[in-house]
C-alpha cells in the first residue's frame, strides 16, 4: 500500500522539473521625476503568440525580479496605472539587470481614447491586491474554489478553508454583496469561474468604520468577486446528476447499494436584482451545508451586538448538531436547496434575503474506546453505538437598508430558524478497572425527539453630523427561541464487586420531556467625538437582558404507569442582564493606530426553582478594557497586538441543580452557585505578504488566563459511576501558537506551504475531592507541495501530522500521548483540452500504544471524464470512490481527563458515472474581452 502513495507522489513530482536552465531578470521602475513606482504589473511573454511565461509586481523599492527558462524571443512588457506600457523584445540566456526603466505619463488624449482593457494578470489597485481570472486558464466546468487555487498568494485548503496572504479569509462578496450570507464555501463552489472578471482581494474593515471612517482597527480579509459585463445581465448556471453503485469485497445485490447525487445552480442577474438558487440531492455523505453553518444560524445574536456577546453551547443530545460535527461518519442521505435574493429597490434602499432548508439522515455503527484517569490508575470502558439521526432545518436572513441622504442610514436584520431532529441510539458498554476486571456494564435505548424554533433580529441607524468624525449610533435588537425535546431512556445497568460476582441490577425506564424558551432584549448606543484631527473617543452604551427557561420533567414508567420523578424534575428561570458603559480614546497617526479602552460592567444573575432549592440573586460589577496597536510596518507588512477583558457567564444547565441521567453511568447535575468566568486576553499576529516574490507569512500568539475557570468536578464510585458537577476553579490558562508560510520557488516550477500550530491548555479539576492539575498540549505540521502551472497537470503533495500530550498531576503514570499521521496527493491531468484524468490518495496512521493498536487507513479514488458539445457545455464522469473499499473512519481526542478513539464505519468502494451541464448566458450579448493572456 505504501508502495501506491509513494508512486503516485513521484508521479506528483516528476512533473516539477522541467529541465531547463533558469535566468534572473531585474530593473528598477521609476517616473521621469525619478519616483519608484510600487505596484507595477510586469509580464514576460513569449513571441510570438504572446502567452505568458511569468509575472511580478514591483516592490516597495520599485524593484522587480523574474526567474525564467532560458530562451530567445521574449517580450518584457510593464504596465502601471497612468502611465504609458513599456516594451522591450529580449533574449533570456544569462542573469540580466536591466538597470532603472523610466515610465511616462499618459497623456489625457491617450486616456480619453483607451478603449480595449489588457487582461494585466495582477495589480495593486490601493490596499487592494487584484487578480484578472481570465490570465489564469481554467476549464469549461471549473468553479471558482478551482480559479483561486490558481491565484499567487491564494491558498484553497482540503478542508474548503481559505487562506489569502496568510490569513483565513472572512467571506466572500460578490460584486461587492453577500451571496447566501457570510459562507465563503457557497460562492466558491456555485458560481463558475469563466463568470469572474476581477478576483480583489483586501482588509474590508468593519461597517462602522467604513460608515464613520474612524478606522477601529477591526479587519477581516475578504475577497470580492467583480462579474464579467455579460453575467450581470441574464441567466447562467449548470445541472448534474450522477447514478452509483457500491462494489463491496463481498458483493450482495441489495436495494441499498444504489448511490447518486444531484446538484443545480441556477442564477439571473440584471442591474436591478439577483436570484440565485442552489440545491442537492445525494447519499454519498456530502452535506448540503456544514457544521459552521450550523453555528452561525444558531448564534446570530452574537453578531449583532457590538458590545458583550452570548455564549453557544452544543452537545451531542442536540440531534442536529451531533448529525454535523463527524460529518464523515456513517452512511449519511441529503436533500437540501436554497435560494438567494437581492433586490437594488434604488441607488439608495436595498433588500437582501436568503432562504435554505436541508433535510440530513444519518445512520451510524460505531465501536468506542477510552481511558478515563482514577485516582491511582486508568479505568477503561468500552461501548459499541448503533445510532440514527433525521434532521430538517429551515433558515431565513433577511436585511433591508436604506440610505436617507449620505449622513445618515438605518438597516434593519432578521434570521429565523426552524428545525425538527429525532435521534435514536443503542449502546452496549463495559466499565473495567485495575487487572481488567469488569466493574459495570449497560445495555441502553434512548430516543430523542426535537423541534424548535428561534428568531433574532436587530435595527442600526447610523448618523453623521456636520463635523467630520462626529457619529451617532443606536442599535435595538430582540432574540427569541422556543425548543421542544421528548425521549424515552430505557436501560439495564449490572454493577460488579472486586471478586467478578454480580452486585446489583439497576433497571430505569424513563419518559423525558424538557421544555425550553429564551429571549433576549438588548441596546447599543454610540457617539464618536473628533478630539483634533487625528485622535476620536467614542462613549458607548451597551445593555442586555437574557430570559431563560427550562421546565424538566420525568417520569418513571411502572407497570404501564407514568409517575413523575420529582428528583429528576425541576422547573428553573434564569435572568440574566448587564449592563456596560465604556469610553474609547483612539489615534490614528501613520503608520500606526492605537486604542485605549476603559468599560465598568454591572452583570445581575438571578435564578428560580420550583423544587425547594433557594432562589439565587448576586450581581457582579467587573471592569473590563483594552489596549490594541495596530502598526503598518511597510506596505507589505503590518503588526497588531490587543489586550482585552471579558466576562463569560454560566449555562443554564451549568445552573440547574438537577440530575441528567441521560447516560446512567455518567451523571450531571448543575451547581446555582457558581459564579462568572474572568477572562484576560493577549494577542499578537503579524503578517507579511511580498507581491514581489509572492510569500506570504503569517503569526499570531494568543493567551488566556482564565479566572473563577468553570470545571466539571468529578466523584468516581467504586464501580466507576462518574457523577460530574461544574465548579469554580482557580485559574486556567490556554495558550496558541500559529504560523504559516508560503513561497513558490520559480526555477522549480512549485509552491510550498508549511503550517504550524500548538495549543496549551491548563486547568485544575477534582477527582473525589482530589485536586488534579491537567495540562494539555495538541501540536499540528502541515506541509504541502504543488506545481504553479496547471494548464496539463495540476499536482499537489502534503502531510500533516498531529501530536497530542496530556500530563496529570494527581498521577504522573497516567500521563499519555499519541500521534496521527496522514500524507495525502491529488493529480489532475488534462489531455487535449476534454479529458481529465483525476486521482485523490489519502494514507492515515494512529500510532500509539495508549490505544488497543495502530491503525493504518489507505483512502484512494479516481476518475476520468471528457466534454462534449461545440463549446464543452456537457460533460460526463467516471469516477470509483474508495476503491480499496476502508469502510473506517477514526477519531481520536483528548479531554476533561479523558482520551478517546472512536472508530466508525463509513462508506465503502463505489462506482458513480454522472452527467453535468453547464447553462451558458441567456439574455445579454458577450462584450470585447479585450487581449486574453494564457498562462501555460
Amino acid at each position: 500500500m505504501k508502495c501506491i502513495f509513494f508512486t503516485t507522489c513521484f508521479l506528483c513530482l516528476s512533473f516539477f522539473g522541467y529541465g531547463q536552465n533558469y535566468y534572473g531578470l531585474s530593473a528598477t521602475l521609476t517616473d521621469e521625476n525619478a519616483t519608484e513606482l510600487v505596484g507595477a504589473t510586469v509580464l514576460l511573454l513569449n513571441l510570438p503568440d504572446s502567452t505568458m511565461e511569468e509575472y511580478a509586481l514591483t516592490n516597495e523599492k520599485g524593484i522587480f525580479k523574474i526567474t525564467a527558462p532560458k530562451r530567445t524571443n521574449y517580450l518584457l512588457k510593464i504596465s502601471y496605472m497612468g502611465y504609458e506600457d513599456y516594451e522591450k523584445i529580449l533574449d533570456l540566456n544569462q542573469k540580466m539587470d536591466l538597470g532603472t526603466i523610466v515610465l511616462k505619463e499618459k497623456s489625457e488624449l491617450l486616456e480619453s481614447i483607451e478603449v480595449v482593457e489588457e487582461r494585466i494578470p495582477i495589480r495593486m489597485n490601493g490596499d487592494t491586491l487584484e487578480y484578472s481570472a481570465d490570465a489564469f486558464e481554467t476549464q469549461e466546468h471549473d468553479n471558482v474554489e478551482a480559479l483561486l487555487k490558481k491565484l499567487p498568494g491564494v491558498q484553497v485548503e482540503r478542508d474548503g478553508t481559505i487562506k489569502a496572504q496568510g490569513e483565513t479569509v472572512d467571506r466572500i462578496l460578490v460584486d461587492g454583496k453577500e451571496f447566501f450570507g457570510d459562507n465563503p464555501e457557497v460562492a466558491m463552489k456555485n458560481l463558475p469561474a469563466d463568470a469572474i472578471n476581477k478576483v480583489q482581494v483586501y482588509d474590508r474593515k468593519s461597517e462602522m468604520a467604513e460608515f464613520s471612517g474612524v478606522d477601529d482597527g477591526v479587519e477581516k480579509k475578504t475577497i470580492n468577486l467583480t462579474l464579467k459585463e455579460d453575467k450581470k445581465h441574464g441567466f447562467f448556471g449548470h445541472l448534474e446528476g450522477g447514478y452509483g453503485y457500491s462494489v463491496p469485497d463481498q458483493f450482495e445485490a441489495t436495494s441499498e447499494n444504489h448511490r447518486y447525487l444531484g446538484n443545480v445552480s441556477l442564477n439571473y442577474f440584471n442591474p436591478k436584482m439577483r436570484l440565485s438558487t442552489i440545491g442537492a440531492i445525494n447519499n454519498i455523505n456530502e452535506e448540503s451545508f456544514s457544521f459552521m453553518d450550523y453555528i452561525n444560524l444558531m448564534g446570530g445574536i452574537q453578531s449583532m451586538m457590538s458590545g458583550g456577546s452570548l455564549n453557544l453551547e452544543i452537545s451531542e443530545d442536540d440531534p442536529l448538531g451531533a448529525l454535523l460535527m463527524n460529518n464523515q461518519e456513517g452512511i449519511a442521505q441529503t436533500i437540501g436547496g436554497g435560494v438567494n435574493f437581492n433586490w437594488f429597490i434604488s441607488n439608495k434602499t436595498e433588500w437582501s434575503t436568503h432562504y435554505f432548508y436541508s433535510i440530513l439522515n444519518r445512520e451510524k455503527d460505531a465501536y468506542n474506546f477510552s481511558r478515563s484517569v482514577n485516582l491511582n490508575q486508568f479505568f477503561i470502558r468500552n461501548s459499541w453505538l448503533n445510532s440514527s439521526v433525521q434532521a430538517g432545518n429551515h433558515n431565513l436572513n433577511s436585511t433591508f437598508t436604506h440610505e436617507f441622504d449620505p449622513t445618515q442610514d438605518l438597516k434593519f436584520e432578521i434570521r429565523f430558524k426552524w428545525n425538527d431532529a429525532a435521534s435514536n441510539r443503542q449502546t452496549r458498554e463495559q466499565s473495567f478497572g485495575g487487572n481488567n476486571q469488569l466493574l459495570n456494564e449497560i445495555d441502553q435505548g434512548y430516543n430523542q425527539k426535537q423541534l424548535g424554533w428561534g428568531l433574532n433580529s436587530n435595527v442600526l441607524y447610523r448618523k453623521k453630523f456636520k463635523k467630520k468624525g462626529r457619529v451617532l449610533m443606536s442599535n435595538l435588537v430582540f432574540g427569541y427561541s422556543k425548543d421542544n425535546q421528548t425521549s424515552t431512556n430505557i436501560s439495564t445497568t449490572n454493577l460488579y464487586n472486586d471478586g467478578g460476582s454480580l452486585q446489583l441490577v439497576d433497571s430505569l425506564n424513563q419518559d423525558q420531556l424538557v421544555l425550553g424558551n429564551q429571549q433576549i432584549y438588548g441596546a447599543e448606543f454610540s457617539f464618536i467625538e473628533p478630539l483634533g484631527k487625528r485622535n476620536f473617543l467614542d462613549i458607548k452604551l451597551v445593555g442586555m437582558l437574557n430570559l431563560d427557561t427550562k421546565d424538566r420533567q420525568v417520569y418513571d414508567i411502572e407497570h404501564g404507569n407514568n409517575r413523575i420523578n420529582s428528583a429528576l424534575s425541576n422547573l428553573f428561570q434564569k435572568e440574566y442582564n448587564y449592563q456596560t458603559l465604556t469610553a474609547r480614546f483612539q489615534r490614528n497617526q501613520k503608520p500606526y493606530t492605537i486604542t485605549i479602552e476603559a468599560a465598568l460592567q454591572r452583570s445581575f444573575l438571578k435564578g428560580i426553582f420550583t423544587n425547594g432549592q433557594a432562589d439565587l440573586a448576586r450581581t457582579y460589577y467587573y471592569p473590563l478594557g483594552a489596549i490594541a496597536l495596530d502598526y503598518k510596518i511597510s506596505n507589505s507588512s503590518n503588526l497588531d497586538f490587543r489586550y482585552q477583558t471579558r466576562i463569560k457567564e454560566p449555562q443554564i444547565q451549568q445552573l440547574q441543580p438537577i440530575i441528567n441521567n441521560n447516560s446512567p453511568l455518567a451523571l450531571y447535575i448543575g451547581n446555582p452557585n457558581l459564579n462568572p468566568e474572568y477572562h484576560h486576553e493577549i494577542d499578537i499576529q503579524y503578517n507579511l505578504f511580498e507581491q514581489f516574490s509572492f510569500t506570504s507569512f503569517f503569526a499570531n500568539a494568543s493567551f488566556t488566563v482564565l479566572q473563577n475557570q468553570i470545571v466539571d468536578n468529578q466523584i468516581i464510585d467504586e464501580n466507576l459511576r462518574i457523577r460530574y458537577q461544574p465548579e469554580n476553579t482557580t485559574v486556567g490558562y490556554q495558550g496558541r501558537l500559529y504560523l504559516s508560510f508560503s513561497r513558490p520557488i520559480k526555477v522549480l516550477g512549485i509552491k510550498f506551504n508549511i503550517g504550524v500550530n500548538a495549543e496549551v491548555n491548563q486547568r485544575t479539576s477534582q477527582i473525589n475531592a482530589v485536586a488534579n492539575e491537567e495540562l494539555t498540549q495538541r501540536y499540528t505540521f502541515k506541509a504541502s507541495l504543488e506545481n504553479r502551472k496547471k494548464k496539463i497537470v495540476d499536482a499537489i503533495v502534503g502531510t500533516r501530522i498531529d501530536f497530542n500530550k496530556s500530563a496529570f498531576s494527581i498521577n504522573n503514570s497516567l500521563n499519555t500521548s499519541y500521534l496521527n499521521y496522514v500524507a495525502y496527493s491529488d493529480v489532475k491531468v488534462t489531455i487535449a483540452k476534454k479529458w481529465n484524468i483525476n486521482t485523490s490518495f489519502d494514507y492515515k496512521i494512529y500510532a500509539d500504544p495508549s490505544f488497543e493498536e495502530n491503525l493504518y487507513i489507505p483512502m484512494w479514488s479516481a476518475g476520468i471524464s471528457r466534454t462534449f458539445l461545440d463549446a464543452n457545455q456537457l460533460k460526463i464522469e467516471l469516477r470509483v470512490f474508495n476503491i480499496l473499499d476502508q469502510q473506517l473512519s477514526v477519531r481520536r481526542i483528548s479531554q476533561n481527563d479523558m482520551i478517546l478513539e472512536s472508530r466508525a464505519n463509513t462508506l465503502g468502494r463505489y462506482i458513480m458515472l454522472s452527467a453535468r451541464y453547464k447553462i451558458t448566458q441567456v439574455g445579454a450579448k458577450n462584450p470585447n474581452d479585450g487581449i486574453q493572456l494564457i498562462e501555460e
